[in-house]
């Protein structure tokens, strides 16, 4: 459960350790998205890995009809579609949110089931972070920066929305820190504004 979006940690559910027989794992803090926290993979022998575990809110981790379900801890997880160069996990949480864990290459050979064993690897040690419910604490973000209590949805206004025609009600992310807009089009365009730590 998340009780604060504004204090929960997501590096608190990324296992160095475990990660650790990949190659050489360095947490990056300060570059991802503000739900987010990334680590950079160096492997010896193929290209490097970028890792990622994200806080999802319930309307980003709404089920997804044909997706592979197994539970792990208790805990029910999506193994989302991959593809050559990214693999994703989707951990559910009991109040609806969700924690997503990928391995996106970062250049060079990977391979998707090597990108797939990194993600199993890193959710299951998430998992395991959470055997007691609980999920670790940061400084609330908004104590670091305005934009941690500032609205995505409330940066762009109507009449700057405009020049995408159809463009539908906006989708808050997770803590209000994603905003989406989209045309619902069979092919569609969206305009996305979220929210990135420097680096």
């Amino acid at each position: 459960v998340i009780d604060d979006p504004q204090t929960a940690d997501p590096c608190s559910l990324l296992d160095t350790s475990a990660l650790a027989v990949y190659g050489t794992v360095e947490v990056d803090r300060d570059n991802g998205i503000f739900a987010g926290c990334r680590a950079d993979i160096s492997r010896p022998d193929r290209g490097p890995v970028i890792f990622n575990v994200t806080f999802r809110n319930p309307d980003d981790a709404a089920k997804r009809e044909g997706v592979a379900q197994e539970t792990i801890g208790a805990r029910a997880v999506y193994r989302l579609p991959a593809s050559d160069d990214y693999c994703e996990r989707r951990i559910m949480l009991s109040d609806g949110n969700a924690v997503d864990v990928n391995a996106t290459s970062g250049g060079g050979a990977a391979g998707t089931g090597d990108l797939c064993d990194i993600a199993e690897t890193g959710t299951r040690a998430a998992v395991d972070a959470m055997a007691d419910g609980i999920i670790g604490a940061r400084t609330p973000v908004d104590r670091a920066t305005t934009l941690g209590g500032t609205k995505a949805c409330s940066l762009l206004r109507p009449d700057e929305l405009a020049i995408v025609p159809g463009l539908g009600e906006p989708t808050p992310g997770f803590a209000d820190w994603e905003c989406t807009w989209t045309d619902g089009a069979p092919t569609s365009t969206d305009v996305y504004v979220y929210y990135h730590l420097g680096g």
